[in-house]
């Protein structure tokens, strides 16, 4: 079940602010929260596991005001020591700069801790944009997830 991202922006402060213990239980991370400045944005990450591969469901719009979500949750991964990671970007929609940032960003994060993230579902936008920044070089994609999951050692 995947659950649509609030975002607040609070007063005075310039940056997103993201809280919520709901979702958490369900391995989707987003924010509920109510505020004056609350706005709806169409957004969600959905963990699964699988042996020692974490599996993310990546759907709806990638820009400023999501990345802090999908930051957030490939870290607090890695602080699991899960550090085999597959993208499942197939139901990304749309991604800025900041969303390309933030994707080049986590994978450097992956590797620093000696893992592995590849990507599977790419939407022919989604695509035409990791092409034109070169991402598609540094990032392995996969035709389906059975053969991104296929591609991590066995014991890792």
């Amino acid at each position: 079940m995947a659950c649509a991202l609030f975002l607040s922006v609070i007063p005075g402060s310039r940056s997103p602010h993201f809280a919520c213990d709901l979702c958490l239980l369900d391995g989707v991370y987003c924010s509920c929260i109510s505020n004056e400045r609350s706005f709806f944005v169409n957004f969600s990450v959905k963990i699964r596991h699988q042996n020692q591969v974490s599996l993310i469901d990546v759907s709806g719009h990638l820009t400023f005001f999501e990345v802090g979500a999908l930051g957030s949750s490939i870290h607090s991964l890695l602080k699991e020591r899960r550090k085999n990671i597959v993208l499942n970007l197939s139901g990304l929609a749309y991604l800025d700069s900041s969303g390309i940032g933030e994707l080049a960003r986590i994978y450097v994060a992956v590797v620093k801790q000696g893992g592995a993230m590849k990507v599977i579902g790419l939407t022919p936008r989604v695509e035409e944009v990791l092409k034109i920044t070169h991402l598609s070089q540094v990032f392995q994609e996969f035709p389906d997830e059975q053969s991104a999951l296929l591609s991590f050692p066995a014991n890792s």
